[in-house]
């Protein structure tokens, strides 16, 4: 699979990833588009994002999201700091049609709501 179908396609299913193209990122101003909308996040955050949806509809361990932040640094922050970045995140989500959900001892998942209903891959286990 090519680079470029990777960033199109569902890897578990295969369904072309529709959203993509109504998100972009403005790195240098931190500010998230949604459908149109202008969400401006700090950088970290907008880190946390960008690794949620680049990795859609996978779920992320909180350490791997703690590493794609702080990386090799020598003082890490405390676990909690990612909790935080995710409250503020999604209470700037709360009026979109994305969220950012919990699973259970697995991490986060960024999701797509559509008419109120989530928009999932079929072959994708829960």
């Amino acid at each position: 699979m090519t680079e470029e179908r990777c960033k199109e396609y569902c890897h578990a299913c295969g369904k072309k990833l529709e959203y993509k193209e109504r998100i972009s990122f403005d790195v240098d101003s931190n500010v998230l588009i949604l459908d149109n909308k202008s969400i401006r996040l700090t950088t970290n955050q907008i880190i946390l994002i960008r690794a949620l949806i680049s990795a859609y509809p996978r779920t992320l361990s909180t350490a791997f999201l703690m590493d794609c932040i702080y990386g090799l640094e020598s003082e890490e922050p405390a676990n909690k700091i990612i909790s935080v970045y995710l409250c503020k995140i999604r209470k700037q989500l709360k009026n979109t049609n994305y969220r950012i959900d919990t699973v259970f001892g697995k991490g986060l998942r960024f999701v797509r709501i559509e008419n109120s209903e989530e928009v999932r891959c079929q072959n994708l286990p829960e």
